[in-house]
């Protein structure tokens, strides 16, 4: 009982903190950790890929304190000691965590005002998750869906009896019950959703998932939760969007429209808006903002996050576009031996330019299916297929297969990142850009390398002449 004391005065110096403040307070103790790096990572417009940082030190006894405003709640990683955990958190929140090493990991404790699904997220993942993710991969690579749904159904069996005695240990009120069996049904969801996705980006033609898992993932009732916060169901989101919303369509902005058509029709009113705002980001990126003016404007009007309007009405106002006839933007790459090269190397030839990662699903079943059109230009001295990754994790993209296949224009972003993908306005994969001979955008959004058109598109801009500086 003398050990919980702390815990408890801190507690209610939280709850004084914040009935008197909009913050949310984070205070603290790493047992026997003195002056080390403590740091917030929090994407408050997620689709901007620009998270906020917030950073601290623990003092001589390993205490720290952090508070920050928070106007919703919101998934918040906490990092220290080269690990993270993720809280869920929310608008004048005051969580105090004990944190001491047990064995090689660490373990946690919480208390306070809002703790509750935090911790159980955690326990839940130090009684189950963490054991799972050891064979997780090697039971997805090499099951087939009878087996894996079987597999599945353990693993569910299991979690439901863990997840009970969390609850148990947390005294769980009605409404964390209530939370908790809805997250239920959305992990199971999602073991069924990175199934599909594994191997729908495996196939090199259609793919059609087992009729038992598109059954489960369709079902209503996933439909009917609204807890944006939680990074599992931000995951069924994505997931369920981009393997189960509509099929890649040649038409880079039919496509956009089509997926927020998807959107609109199936996912909750902040679901929806989350994933609206996504969209309608990557159609701006894509050169699509005349064919999405109207889906912009209305969600203007209903959106429940101003923060993301704000976003999104200063990507508008500045907008700005890659036009053909424009000087393709150049930059210095990096092949897999540490080489630079820049686009003006293969000037005087037809450049098919190609952004891809090794994560990004569609883009490697996108390559799969450029082999036809590589044939058929293979022997053209005019045309060069270049591929530039996109990858945050350098060393990953080196030691991929892909980027090991013989390609001879297979570079990374480099220390161009920022830069190279700012003016390409790259923040969709697969995305494709056609540049001349002379160095000039035929097109900003080319077509993909399996569309009937794209070969004609590159036989033509072949045979047109190559005019050298100052001719």
């Amino acid at each position: 009982m003398l050990r919980n004391k702390p815990l408890l005065l801190l507690s209610l110096l939280l709850f004084s903190l914040a009935a008197f403040s909009q913050d949310t307070y984070l205070i603290g103790r790493i047992t026997g950790e003195a002056n080390q790096d403590i740091q917030l990572v929090y994407n408050k417009i997620p689709f901007m890929r620009k998270p906020l940082e917030l950073r601290t030190k623990t003092d001589s006894t390993g205490k720290f304190f952090l508070n920050f405003p928070l106007d919703k709640p919101a998934a918040i990683d906490f990092v220290h000691g080269g690990k993270s955990i993720t809280l869920i958190l929310a608008p004048q929140d005051s969580v105090y965590m004990r944190i001491y090493k047990e064995g090689e990991d660490y373990a946690y404790e919480f208390s306070g005002r809002g703790y509750e699904e935090s911790y159980l997220n955690y326990l839940n993942y130090r009684n189950f998750d963490k054991e799972v993710i050891k064979t997780f991969n090697q039971t997805l690579t090499t099951s087939d869906p009878a087996s894996y749904e079987k597999q599945v159904k353990e693993w569910m069996k299991t979690f439901r009896e863990v997840q009970g005695k969390n609850l148990k240990t947390l005294k769980a009120g009605s409404d964390l019950k209530k939370l908790a069996g809805k997250m239920e049904l959305v992990k199971e969801a999602n073991y069924y959703l990175i199934y599909i996705n594994y191997y729908r980006s495996q196939a090199t033609g259609q793919y059609i998932p087992a009729e038992s898992f598109r059954k489960f993932v369709s079902q209503p009732e996933l439909f009917k939760i609204d807890h944006t916060p939680n990074p599992e169901y931000q995951n069924f989101l994505l997931l369920h969007l981009t393997n189960m919303g509509p099929e890649p369509q040649e038409n880079t902005c039919k496509g956009i429209v089509s997926f927020l058509e998807f959107t609109d029709s199936v996912y909750a009113h902040k679901s929806k808006a989350e994933l609206l705002g996504r969209i309608l980001w990557e159609g701006m990126d894509n050169n699509c903002f005349k064919e999405i003016k109207d889906w912009y404007e209305s969600y203007l009007n209903w959106t429940p996050y101003p923060d993301y309007a704000q976003a999104l009405r200063s990507k508008a106002a500045t907008l700005s576009s890659l036009s053909p006839g424009d000087e393709a933007p150049d930059f210095e790459f990096v092949d897999k031996d540490g080489n630079t090269h820049t686009l003006a190397e293969l000037r005087g030839k037809v450049i098919y330019l190609d952004f891809w990662a090794t994560w990004c699903g569609p883009c490697i079943q996108s390559m799969k299916l450029s082999g036809p059109l590589k044939e058929k230009f293979k022997d053209n001295p005019n045309v060069a297929f270049v591929y530039i990754s996109t990858d945050q994790n350098q060393a990953k993209w080196q030691g991929h297969y892909i980027t090991n296949n013989g390609e001879p224009n297979m570079w990374h972003l480099g220390n161009s990142a920022y830069a190279a993908s700012s003016a390409y306005r790259i923040t969709t994969i697969p995305r494709y850009v056609i540049i001349d001979k002379n160095g000039k955008i035929v097109d900003p959004n080319a077509p993909r390398p399996y569309s009937p058109e794209i070969e004609q598109i590159l036989i033509r801009e072949a045979a047109k002449p190559y005019v050298k500086p100052n001719e």
